[in-house]
């Protein structure tokens, strides 16, 4: 079995399409690859970084932290 990921794209400017494409995805596969979404990849690669710490942390510390 080979599961497509859905990709919606924000490129169109169709705020409606993009909401029902989303709404398919969710119900279908329950993700998507979200593309043309005009976020710089070096903002990215920071916040993929900062999760990757986070996710680190000891279960005690992002509890103090309010995560």
């Amino acid at each position: 079995m080979v599961i497509t990921i859905p990709i919606v794209s924000l490129g169109a400017g169709d705020d409606e399409a993009c909401a029902l494409a989303v709404a398919a995805a969710c119900t279908s596969t329950g993700f998507f690859y979200l593309a043309d979404h005009g976020i710089p990849t070096e903002l990215i690669n920071r916040v993929m970084a900062l999760n990757r710490q986070l996710f680190k942390m000891p279960l005690e510390l992002c509890c103090v932290a309010g995560l």
